[in-house]
């Protein structure tokens, strides 16, 4: 691992320090479009298709369906653009969109590996576009400029682009062989109970588990954070995780200094308000504005139903309708959500964890086959240095 490391780094920062770069505007590379959309419910069995809404979660995906009709398929090879928070993910699959969506399509042949390079500078407009108003939001990102690497010519580079792409994927192969094995997840053979619960939780067979709909207010304490900091007025460092209202990286933003009187309990799940972004803190935690505290009330709360948790909130959280209201205190304990039961009709928590369990070893399975194929594509490429002297 750390061989293959060596032999990236160097060319790589070497390729990007002498590199032409180029301006160029949005409008000149995509065109923008409106999709057309509609509800959930006019969906049909199957996973053909993906289901793209506003969310941020899950690269924009709420669920699968079967053919709705040919019409209004949005194609592969183009991206999402949740107008809620303003993320776009790249789509390898034909798609039919939520409300507020937009379709943002190349007007030239982008590669794969090119298509991640892109979907990095798409993101860094995120702060510009949330800046303004929604029906501002095409003319805003046609006019906004992009630095790409550029040919002698003038034109973008994609060719480079795509041996950056390469040598960056290398770099993370190899520090996620590093991790697998520093965490000892090799092992992905399933125990008996995890085999029956993903066997229960099935397409087909989801409906033999009993399951029961409860008020999230019955099952979790909502708390206001004991002291809400500002992200302008905070000091950077520390050890402490802070916690604000993002969709990224766990809904941290990094960590900061405080009095760790101000720290709220770890084991618990934090809610961002306003933006719907749920996470589980495992850690004590400082926290921005608008976000609320949620514990579990009559039981442990293990890392792995935290996950089975989290999941079941956004789930309740994705069909809220926010045209008449908002998440306050009062609405998120009403919200209903539906569990796993236990013969005497109280929520499943170990059923819970041992399908995480299970869901887990089978990830990290699929994981490892894509990441030893992945691996000896990229070593014949860093051997005979074609994707970095094309």
């Amino acid at each position: 691992t750390g061989g293959l490391l060596g032999k990236i780094a160097a060319p790589l920062n070497n390729s990007l320090a002498a590199v032409e770069w180029g301006t160029f505007t949005l409008g000149q590379l995509f065109d923008i479009e409106k999709t057309a959309s509609f509800n959930a419910d006019k969906l049909t069995p199957g996973d053909a298709y993906d289901y793209i809404t506003r969310t941020s979660l899950n690269q924009g995906i709420l669920c699968t369906s079967g053919l709705v009709n040919h019409d209004d398929l949005n194609p592969a090879g183009t991206w999402s653009l949740g107008l809620l928070q303003m993320d776009f993910f790249y789509r390898e699959r034909e798609w039919y969109a939520g409300q507020f969506v937009r379709r943002i399509t190349p007007k030239v042949s982008i590669s794969r590996r090119c298509a991640t390079f892109f979907t990095a500078l798409l993101n860094k407009q995120k702060p510009i576009l949330l800046s303004v108003l929604v029906r501002d939001v095409d003319t805003t990102f046609r006019n906004l400029q992009i630095k790409l690497p550029m040919t002698e010519t003038g034109e973008p580079d994609f060719a480079f682009m795509e041996r950056v792409i390469a040598e960056l994927e290398a770099r993370h192969i190899a520090e996620l062989e590093a991790y697998l094995e520093a965490c000892g997840l090799q092992d992905t053979r399933l125990s008996l109970q995890e085999e029956q619960a993903l066997a229960i939780f099935s397409k087909t067979a989801f409906r033999s588990q009993p399951h029961k709909t409860f008020r999230l207010g019955d099952l979790f304490t909502v708390a206001t954070p004991k002291r809400k900091f500002n992200a302008n007025a905070v000091k950077v460092g520390g050890i402490h995780p802070y916690v604000v209202r993002t969709s990224k990286d766990n809904g941290q933003r990094g960590s900061i200094l405080a009095d760790e009187q101000w720290l709220n309990s770890g084991n618990t799940i934090a809610f961002g308000q306003d933006t719907a972004t749920v996470f589980y803190q495992p850690k004590p935690y400082f926290t921005g504005d608008k976000i609320k505290v949620m514990a579990l009330r009559g039981a442990e709360l293990s890392e792995q139903v935290a996950h089975y948790l989290v999941t079941a909130l956004r789930t309740a959280f994705a069909n809220f309708s926010w045209g008449t209201t908002s998440f306050n205190e009062h609405v998120l304990k009403e919200m209903p959500l539906q569990l796993p039961v236990t013969e005497a009709g109280e929520p499943d928590y170990a059923v819970m964890a041992t399908l995480i369990s299970a869901v887990e070893k089978r990830v990290i399975e699929r994981l490892n086959v894509w990441r030893k194929r992945e691996r000896e594509t990229t070593a014949r490429c860093v051997e005979d240095r074609t994707f970095l002297e094309g």
